[in-house]
């Protein structure tokens, strides 16, 4: 028990200072791309797609997606939901910094940042590296402006269909979707469970973005 404390907060402190440092970079970030991320969400017993503000920071050798933030909520912090006992209202599983999901192409490593609904604090964790076995198929279209290709690929269990841009050569996309020779603009499961889409690109940008 005490080991996985102290790992915790390890984890956590490593994560804290990896952030501080990308923030201090003035050139770190090539380019951002806000994504339209929708995924389920159970309202009592019932789970129905969510739509989500989120933003991937990227560079040549690291890569940062966050959703979550209050800056991204217009200011909400509760949400309404179906329950067994009717309509409530619970806390968003948000806070200042969100949800993030940094990316380390460099040494292969992947640290998650959960935020809990108060009175709890964040969660830092450390994830698996996993390459993803895309097969690039036939296909074109442009996605604000840019040329893009269809690629498909399976992740942890579920098959992702993807359009991605070699305009942007950059091996990195939203959430953990990675490695294919150009930037992801849009992905999508094969059950439509779980979107991305681009609605915005600034690439390159002059200086880093917050």
């Amino acid at each position: 028990l005490i080991l996985n404390i102290m790992k915790k907060y390890f984890l956590a402190i490593v994560f804290t200072l990896t952030i501080l440092h990308l923030k201090a970079q003035d050139s770190l970030f090539a380019g951002k791309v806000n994504f339209k991320f929708i995924k389920p969400s159970i309202e009592g017993n019932v789970w129905k797609p969510k739509s989500y503000n989120s933003e991937l920071q990227f560079n040549s050798s690291e890569s940062i997606f966050f959703y979550n933030k209050f800056a991204m909520l217009n200011g909400e912090k509760e949400e309404t939901v179906l329950t067994p006992q009717g309509f409530g209202i619970r806390a968003l599983d948000a806070d200042i910094e969100g949800y993030q999901f940094y990316r380390n192409f460099n040494n292969e490593e992947i640290f998650i940042r959960i935020p809990q609904k108060k009175p709890l604090e964040p969660v830092s964790i450390e994830d698996n590296w996993l390459e993803i076995n895309w097969k690039i198929k036939k296909g074109e279209r442009k996605i604000l402006g840019y040329s893009c290709q269809r690629a498909i690929g399976e992740f942890r269990g579920r098959i992702y269909e993807v359009w991605f841009t070699k305009e942007i050569p950059i091996s990195s996309g939203p959430w953990k979707l990675f490695g294919l020779p150009g930037l992801i603009l849009e992905a999508k499961d094969s059950k439509n469970q779980i979107k991305f889409i681009a609605t915005d690109v600034c690439y390159p940008c002059a200086s880093d973005v917050e």
